[in-house]
């Protein structure tokens, strides 16, 4: 039980008529718990959780609720210290809709803030809150850099490992893709050396129709990939607008001609054996499923 004296004012012009007299100390304006129980009982919060905490502090004869912990916990002031070295990078709340961005603090290897979106605005006004930035480690977005140039012009900015090894794995399989590894080509004989011809026009032909073609609708699809980027849309845009994955948009674009799948040979079943028989006895006039299956039955 808490006694407090109350004071009048006279003065008519104070917006004030009544004071309490403060405890600064001991219990704060408004407050139903002194601040040494607001600290036990965060205490027991930080220590388990709220449910296990609320259950401890009754056998402690402070009476309480989770809810009146979490209250107390998401209230309680947080001070952080502002990092010298701050990681940037980006990550999807909702993939391909909502991006946000996570501030981290590499010396102590601790999140700092999160803000919303992947711009500059957002980065530069907490940077110039914060300028104590003297390390600005980020990949190669172009919003990072300038905010990074504008708030904290004296920061080093630094591309961390992860991405540049990235890049470099992006890169390299873009070269892969761009370019067609055909085998050595072997000596000339002795017969073409001489001006002897050994392969006639016709299996030069013969050769050349065996060779696989690009279908129409692979033919059409790259070309509307390469008629859209040249246009200046990016690989998000073309994929939505042809309806294809971003992927197979990129490796159209990597091709330097429509892409040619070799025609896969049939696989054999369980009937390749006797289709000579089945096709004899079809010519023979029987076409009569039920048959032709008891015939096949006792060859196995």
């Amino acid at each position: 039980m808490v006694q407090a004296r109350r004071f009048f004012c006279d003065v008519s012009s104070c917006p004030r008529r009544i004071f309490v007299e403060p405890f600064p100390q001991v219990l704060a304006r408004y407050a139903r718990q002194t601040d040494r129980l607001r600290q036990i009982l965060l205490e027991l919060a930080h220590a388990s959780n709220a449910e296990m905490a609320a259950r401890l502090a009754r056998w402690l004869g402070y009476v309480t609720s989770p809810d009146t912990l979490i209250r107390c916990q998401r209230a309680e002031p947080i001070s952080l210290p502002t990092p010298r070295v701050l990681g940037v990078d980006e990550f999807a709340l909702r993939r391909g809709h909502t991006y946000a961005t996570l501030l981290v603090d590499l010396e102590r290897q601790q999140p700092v803030a999160v803000l919303e979106g992947r711009t500059a605005e957002p980065l530069m006004k907490w940077l110039h809150a914060h300028p104590s930035v003297t390390i600005f480690v980020h990949d190669r977005a172009d919003a990072y850099t300038l905010a990074g140039r504008q708030a904290v012009p004296e920061a080093l900015q630094v591309a961390d490992r992860f991405h540049l090894v990235r890049n470099v794995g992006d890169a390299l399989k873009a070269l892969l893709h761009s370019r067609r590894w055909c085998p050595p080509t072997t000596t000339t004989p002795p017969e073409m050396a001489l001006g002897v011809t050994s392969a006639p026009a016709s299996s030069l032909t013969e050769a050349t129709r065996n060779t696989p073609q690009p279908t129409l609708r692979k033919r059409a699809v790259w070309e509307a990939v390469q008629q859209y980027r040249g246009l200046g849309q990016s690989l998000r845009q073309i994929a939505q607008a042809l309806g294809l994955d971003r992927r197979t948009v990129r490796k159209y674009l990597a091709a330097d001609q429509p892409p040619v799948y070799p025609a896969r040979r049939p696989r054999p079943t369980q009937l390749s054996p006797y289709l000579s028989y089945l096709a004899e006895r079809w010519a023979q006039g029987c076409h009569n499923a039920r048959r032709l299956y008891r015939e096949l039955v006792p060859q196995g």
